[in-house]
Formats: C-alpha cells, sequence, structure tokens
C-alpha cells in the first residue's frame, strides 16, 4: 500500500508543506495539480518540491481544453477558475483566461493507483470541486479515497451550489468519508 497525496489546487504548495507536517513520519507520494501557469512555474523552480510529482493541468470531470479565468492580468491569483459564475462574482474582466488542459480526476486516479492505495485528496479547485466529486460517485473511484480535504466555493457561486454542496455532503456521510474543511495557509 503507497500513501498518495493529490493536491489538486497546489497555488505555490503551501498544501503539500502542511501534508508534510501533518504525515512526517509516512513516506508520501505527492501529486501536485496546479493549472495557473504562473505559479506551477514558481514551485516547479522550487527544489524543496523537487521529489513531488507536477503536472500545469486543472482537475475537473473531463478530459479537455477548457478556458482558466482569471490568471492573465493578476498573474498571481488565488482564484483562477473554470466556473464562469465565480469568475463573474470576481469580476474577472471577459479576456482575462488561458486556456489550458484538464484531466478527468476519477480517470487519474484508476489508472495511477490501486483502490488498496491510501490515497489523500485534497481539492482547492476554485469551484470545479462539484462536478469532480460528482463523477468521483458517478464511477465508483470515491472508494479509492481515505481521506478528502476540500474547500467549497459556494459563497462565490450562483445559488444552485448550495444544493450541491449539500447533496455531495450528504452522499459522503452516507459511505462514512469525512470531509475536512481545507484550508493551508
Amino acid at each position: 500500500m503507497k500513501k498518495i497525496i493529490l493536491d489538486c489546487g497546489s497555488h505555490l504548495g503551501e498544501s503539500v508543506r502542511k501534508f508534510k507536517n501533518m504525515f512526517s513520519n509516512i513516506e508520501c507520494e505527492f501529486h501536485m495539480f496546479e493549472p495557473n501557469t504562473y505559479l506551477y512555474d514558481i514551485f516547479n523552480s522550487n527544489p524543496e518540491f523537487d521529489n513531488c510529482k507536477k503536472y500545469n493541468k486543472d482537475i475537473s470531470n473531463k478530459n479537455e481544453i477548457v478556458k482558466l479565468w482569471g490568471c492573465t492580468k493578476n498573474k498571481d491569483s488565488i482564484g483562477s477558475t473554470l466556473e464562469k459564475s465565480k469568475a463573474d462574482w470576481d469580476k474577472i474582466q471577459s479576456d482575462d483566461y488561458i486556456e489550458i488542459e484538464s484531466i478527468d480526476l476519477s480517470e487519474f486516479i484508476l489508472k495511477n493507483f490501486s483502490i488498496d492505495d491510501y490515497i489523500v485528496l485534497k481539492l482547492d479547485i476554485e469551484g470545479s470541486e462539484y462536478d469532480t466529486l460528482d463523477k468521483l460517485f458517478q464511477t465508483g473511484i470515491i472508494r479509492y479515497i481515505k481521506e478528502i480535504y476540500v474547500e467549497f466555493h459556494t459563497q462565490w457561486m450562483c445559488v444552485s451550489y448550495i444544493e450541491r454542496e449539500n447533496i455531495i455532503r450528504k452522499k459522503m456521510e452516507e459511505i462514512n468519508l469525512k470531509i475536512n474543511n481545507w484550508d493551508a495557509l
């Protein structure tokens, strides 16, 4: 059994640092996902993360090219998002986006890990957590996850996301997977 940390929304590596402190006595395999190219380039060049697998890709429920809002005019934005309603809330200009590859997290887990691995999933993906978690449930890959940390962005999304978050939380309770609220800072 391997201990895997999937850090989705790595920003500048704060989460990896926090997990290294949390699991200091356990050898872990770290995977860092950050779609904001500016932020990715910063932590990718930091020797502190040399032993991590790093991906300049977005995490969602599909493999496709997507618009990532909010990372060209304010390069160090902590809120780059695929979700237009969050971009609108953040008053991101209509030309402030890049196109980036998105990875289907369910497919990534299925291809790379075993259900016997101990997978810790952290999602701080600025509104994409809803679709990503829905797909993990839909495919049954949620069973691979042993611990989960999520920062929901409901307060910055349109009203329908309140119900989506409630449904996800209820599903997590039904399978006895506790959602740990995440804040790496």
